[in-house]
C-alpha cells in the first residue's frame, strides 16, 4: 500500500503510473476498451457514439462526463456557498490515460476500485457566494467566480483556444469502477486540495488485463419492470464481456450495457429472453431463458365531480374482467365496470386516485395519479335587503372557503371574502337574479340556487318653503310610483301630488318631516329626516349702550331664533346667536340706525322698530408734569367738545382749553385726576385715572464718615421720596431707598464732592447743596522683629505722608517721616502690643492692625 500525504508527492506517483499505463484498444463493433481489469469485472470503455461506460452503465450525460462539489454553511450573521463543476466534454475534453487503482480522500472516502482518468482541457466553473449581515457589521453580498490562480471561470483547463495556462498542471477525475460514480477530482484546481486542507491517497495500484479473453459466465438474467409495452431485463456483469447478445423472438440484438428494454410489446402476451456476454476474441455460454409476460394496457381514467360525489371513468381494457380503484390510499375491486362512484366526499378535500386492470393471471400498471379537489358546496340561507340602488347579501359560510363569486344576471359582479356583500350601482324598480359560490385558490363551488330581488322605488328629496304658521313640503316625481306618503311630527298621511302643507304651526318651533314614494307592487326608503322650523316671530324692544367707539345692543329673546341679524344704517353687520351684541370701530359723537331680526333654518322674522343711538364725545388721553407744589394735566382737543370737566382729587371743575394746573400742593405727595369731553348734546367717558405725584423738597446736610477707601452718607428722610440719588463728583453713583448710602473702592487721601436729591413717581426733587469728604491716609503693613532686651519695628511708607505716630501698648508718639523704630530696655518674655498710622499736615491714616511681640 501507498499513500500520499500531500499534493506534490500525490502528482509524482499518479505521474509515473500513468507513464507507465497506456490506453488500451479492442475493437468489437465499434467499442474502444480504455481499461479492464486483470480478472476482466471491471472494464472502462467507449462506444461507437462516443460514450463512456462502466461495466456496462453509461456514466456520460449530455455527451460529458461531470463531477460536482458544493458547500452550504449558514451561521449567526452570514452564510457562505463554495461550488465547483468539472465536465469533460466529447470532442473538446482530452482523456490522456486510465488507470486501475484503490483510492482514498476525505471527500470521496475509501474506493476500493476505481478508474482514475487523467484529463486535460476539461471545463471547470467556480462561484462562490458570501453574505454577511450590516447588522453584525458585515458588509452584504459577495459573490466570486474566479478559480485558485484569479481567473475568471468558467474556463477551460490547459488552453481555451486563445491562451495556454501552464500552471493547470495535472488533473485527475475519479471514477468508482462499481457504479460509475465520479466521485473526486484530484488538482491543485481544486481548492481543498490547493490549500491543503484536504489529501488524497493511491492505496493501491492495480494491473490490467494483459491478455483479452473469451467470456466464460453465463448471465443471469431477471425482469426489472414489466409493463404493457415493454419489458427491461437486467444482468449482472460477465468478466471480458464488452458487449452482450440478446436473443429475443427470433432477433439478435447487440447491447452494450448490463440491461435491455423490449419495447412496442403487445399487452397481455409472453414471450422468451437469453444473453450471452461476448468480445473480439470470443462468446460466453447463453443464459437461461427467462420468461416475460407484458401487462394489461393501464387504463386512462377521467373524473367528474360535485360536491358531494367524485365520478371515475375508463375505457375497457382487453383482457381484463375486473378492476381496482385505489382512493387516497384505499384499494377497492370494483368488478368488469368502467366507472365508479364514491358518495359523501368532503367538499374542499383533495382526493388522489389511480386505476388498474386486473385479469385471472394478469394486470396492468397503476394509472396514473390523478388528483382532484372536490368543490364547495353551494351556498345556502342567502337574505338580501334591497335599497333603490344596491343589493346588500348575506349567506351561511361555507366551511374553508376564504372567498366568494357574487353572479349578477349570469355575469359574475363581485368576489368578497366573507359571507356578505353589496352590490352597488342599480337601477330603481328593477328585479336582479342573484347566485353565489364559493371558491378557494383553483377550487370553485357550485352555485347556490338562484334568488330574484327587485330594488326598491328611487327616494324622494325633499325642498321645503316655511312661514310663521306653516311648511309646505316639495319633492320630484318618481318614476314608478303612483302615491306618496309624508311623516310630518310622526303622524304619517297619504299625498297624491309631488307637496304637502302642513298648516296651523307656531312661530318658530322645530318640525320633522320625510317622504316615501309607493307603487302597487313597490316602496322606496324613507327620504332623510328633514328638521325645519317655522320663521322666529319680530324682535321687541332693542336698547343702546354708547361709547364713543362703540354700541352695546341687547333685545328679548325670541323664542325658536337660532341667530339674530342686526342692521346698523340699512346693512346687516353682525349675526349673534344671542340676544346681545357690541358693535365696535363706529365714529365719535355720531348718530347711527339700528334694527334687528330673529332668524333660524326656516327663514327670517320680521325687523324690530328702528332706534336711533348717538355714539359719545372721544375720551380725552390725559398726561402729567409735576413739580415740588404743582401738577399740570394736558389732553389733545377733542373733535365736538365744548368743554372738558376735570375731576382733581374728587372735586370737579370746568375748563375750556386742553389743559389744567393743579397748584398749592405740598412737595412729595399723591394726587388723582380724571377728565371727560362735553359739548350741548353730548358727552364722552371718562378718561382713565391719572395717579400723580409732587416731586419730594430738597435734603437737608450731608454728613459722613470717611476711611481710606469709603465713605458713609446719611441725610435728613425727605417726605414723599421713594428713592435718593446720590451723586459724587458729578455722577450718579448709587440710588437707595433709604437715607443713607456708603460710597466704596474710593482713593486714599482724595476729597469727593457728594450731593443727593429726593425722587418719586412724579419726578426728581432739587439737589441738596454739596458737600466735600477727604477720604483718610492708608493703614501702613506693621512688622515686628524681636531681639534680646528690644523689639525692632518697621512699616510700609503711605503715600502723601509728611510723618508716622506709633502706638505702643496704647501710648502714641510721633516718630518722624521714618519706617524704622527700636524699642529697647524690654523685659524677656513681656509681651508688648504696637500700632501706627501715617499723618500729613491736614490728614490723618487709618491705624494699622495690633501686632503683638515679647523680646528675647
Amino acid at each position: 500500500m501507498r499513500k500520499f500525504l500531500d499534493w506534490g508527492k500525490l502528482l509524482v506517483i499518479l505521474v509515473l503510473i500513468f507513464a507507465c499505463q497506456g490506453i488500451k484498444e479492442t475493437h468489437a463493433a465499434g467499442e474502444q476498451i480504455l481499461f479492464m481489469s486483470s480478472d476482466g469485472a471491471h472494464v472502462f470503455l467507449k462506444d461507437g457514439t462516443g460514450q463512456y461506460y462502466v461495466n456496462g452503465q453509461k456514466i456520460t450525460n449530455n455527451n460529458r462526463i461531470t463531477w460536482k462539489r458544493e458547500l452550504h454553511n449558514s451561521y449567526v450573521g452570514g452564510s457562505f456557498s463554495r461550488t465547483q463543476t468539472i465536465q469533460l466534454i466529447n470532442d473538446i475534453g482530452v482523456l490522456d490515460s486510465v488507470n486501475f487503482v484503490s483510492f482514498k480522500s476525505k471527500y470521496a472516502g475509501e474506493v476500493p476500485n476505481a478508474f482514475l482518468l487523467n484529463v486535460r482541457h476539461v471545463l471547470m466553473s467556480n462561484a462562490v457566494s458570501q453574505f454577511t449581515d450590516p447588522a453584525y457589521g458585515g458588509t452584504g453580498w459577495r459573490f466570486d467566480f474566479t478559480d485558485v490562480f484569479g481567473l475568471s471561470t468558467p474556463r477551460y483547463t490547459h488552453y481555451d483556444g486563445n491562451q495556454e495556462y501552464p500552471l493547470d498542471g495535472d488533473m485527475y477525475l475519479v471514477v468508482n469502477a462499481d457504479n460509475g460514480q465520479v466521485v473526486d477530482f484530484v488538482s491543485k484546481l481544486n481548492p481543498y486540495y490547493y490549500s491543503g486542507a484536504e489529501k488524497a491517497e493511491i492505496l493501491e495500484v492495480k494491473d490490467g488485463a494483459t491478455n483479452l479473453q473469451p467470456p466464460t459466465g453465463q448471465p443471469q438474467l431477471n425482469i426489472s419492470t414489466a409493463k404493457g409495452d415493454s419489458v427491461t431485463i437486467s444482468w449482472g456483469s460477465i468478466p471480458y464481456g464488452i458487449e452482450y447478445e440478446v436473443e429475443h423472438a427470433g432477433n439478435i440484438i447487440i447491447n452494450n450495457s448490463n440491461s435491455i428494454t423490449l419495447n412496442d410489446l403487445l399487452p397481455d402476451t409472453s414471450g422468451q429472453v437469453r444473453v450471452r456476454a461476448v468480445n473480439s476474441i470470443g462468446k460466453g455460454p447463453w443464459s437461461d431463458y427467462i420468461h416475460y409476460k407484458t401487462k394489461l394496457t393501464t387504463p386512462i381514467v377521467t373524473h367528474t365531480v360535485t360536491s358531494s360525489t367524485l365520478q371515475l371513468n375508463w375505457e375497457a381494457v382487453n383482457g381484463a374482467n375486473s378492476y381496482e380503484v385505489e382512493i387516497d390510499g384505499v384499494t377497492t375491486s370494483v368488478g368488469n365496470t368502467n366507472e365508479f362512484i364514491l358518495n359523501n366526499v368532503v367538499p374542499n378535500k383533495e382526493y388522489v386516485y389511480k386505476v388498474r386492470a386486473v385479469s385471472a393471471g394478469n394486470e396492468s400498471d397503476w394509472s396514473v395519479e390523478g388528483k382532484v379537489t372536490i368543490p364547495f358546496s353551494k351556498p345556502l340561507d342567502i337574505s338580501t335587503t334591497s335599497l333603490y340602488n344596491s343589493i346588500t347579501l348575506s349567506w351561511t359560510p361555507v366551511s374553508g372557503a376564504t372567498a366568494y363569486d357574487v353572479e349578477l344576471n349570469g355575469a359574475i359582479k363581485t368576489s368578497v371574502s366573507s359571507a356578505t356583500a353589496r352590490i352597488n350601482g342599480l337601477s330603481p324598480n328593477t328585479d336582479y337574479d342573484i347566485r353565489v359560490r364559493a371558491k378557494k385558490g383553483t377550487n370553485i363551488g357550485v352555485w347556490s340556487d338562484a334568488a330574484t330581488v327587485k330594488t326598491l322605488l328611487s327616494t324622494p328629496v325633499i325642498t321645503n318653503v316655511p312661514s310663521d304658521t306653516e311648511i309646505t313640503l316639495n319633492w320630484a316625481e318618481i318614476a314608478g310610483a303612483t302615491s306618496y306618503e309624508v311623516e310630518a311630527d310622526g303622524v304619517v298621511v297619504s299625498a297624491n301630488g309631488l307637496s304637502y302643507t302642513h298648516t296651523g304651526l307656531a312661530s318658530g318651533t322645530t318640525h320633522k318631516y320625510r317622504v316615501r314614494a309607493k307603487s302597487d307592487v313597490n316602496v322606496s326608503d324613507w327620504s332623510t329626516v328633514v328638521t325645519t322650523y317655522t320663521v322666529p316671530g319680530k324682535v321687541g324692544v332693542v336698547t343702546g349702550a354708547p361709547t364713543s367707539t362703540t354700541i352695546v345692543l341687547s333685545w328679548p329673546t325670541v323664542s325658536g331664533a337660532t341667530r339674530y341679524d342686526v342692521e346698523r344704517n340699512g346693512v346687516v353687520v353682525v349675526s349673534p346667536t344671542g340676544a346681545s351684541t357690541t358693535l365696535s370701530g363706529l365714529q365719535q359723537d355720531q348718530d347711527y340706525t339700528i334694527r334687528v331680526r330673529a332668524k333660524n333654518t326656516g327663514g327670517n322674522g320680521d325687523w324690530s322698530d328702528s332706534i336711533v343711538v348717538k355714539t359719545q364725545l372721544a375720551t380725552p388721553v390725559v398726561t402729567k408734569a409735576s413739580a415740588e407744589t404743582e401738577i399740570t394735566l394736558s389732553w389733545a382737543e377733542i373733535a365736538g367738545a365744548t368743554a372738558y370737566e376735570v375731576e382733581a382729587d374728587g372735586m370737579v371743575v370746568t375748563v375750556t382749553g386742553t389743559g389744567y394746573t393743579h397748584t398749592g400742593l405740598n412737595p412729595g405727595t399723591a394726587h388723582t385726576y380724571k377728565v371727560r369731553a362735553k359739548s350741548d348734546t353730548n358727552v364722552s367717558v371718562w378718561s382713565a385715572v391719572v395717579n400723580a405725584n409732587t416731586v419730594p423738597s430738597k435734603p437737608g446736610v450731608i454728613t459722613g464718615t470717611a476711611t481710606s477707601n469709603r465713605i458713609v452718607l446719611s441725610w435728613p428722610a425727605v417726605s414723599g421720596a421713594t428713592k435718593y440719588d446720590v451723586e459724587r463728583n458729578g455722577t450718579i453713583v448709587t440710588s437707595p431707598t433709604t437715607a443713607t448710602a456708603t460710597l466704596s473702592s474710593l482713593q486714599p487721601d482724595q476729597d469727593y464732592t457728594i450731593r443727593v436729591r429726593g425722587k418719586n413717581a412724579g419726578g426728581d426733587g432739587v439737589w441738596s447743596d454739596p458737600f466735600t469728604f477727604r477720604t483718610t491716609l492708608s493703614a501702613p503693613t506693621i512688622t515686628v522683629t524681636s531681639g534680646v532686651g528690644e523689639n525692632t519695628i518697621t512699616w510700609s511708607a503711605i503715600g502723601n505722608a509728611s510723618e508716622y505716630e506709633l502706638d505702643i501698648n496704647g501710648h502714641s508718639f510721633y516718630v518722624g517721616d521714618q519706617q524704622t523704630y527700636i524699642h529697647t530696655g524690654l523685659v524677656k518674655g513681656v509681651r508688648q502690643t504696637y500700632r501706627i498710622r501715617a499723618i500729613n499736615g491736614v490728614n490723618l491714616g487709618d491705624w494699622s492692625s495690633y501686632v503683638t511681640k515679647a523680646a528675647l
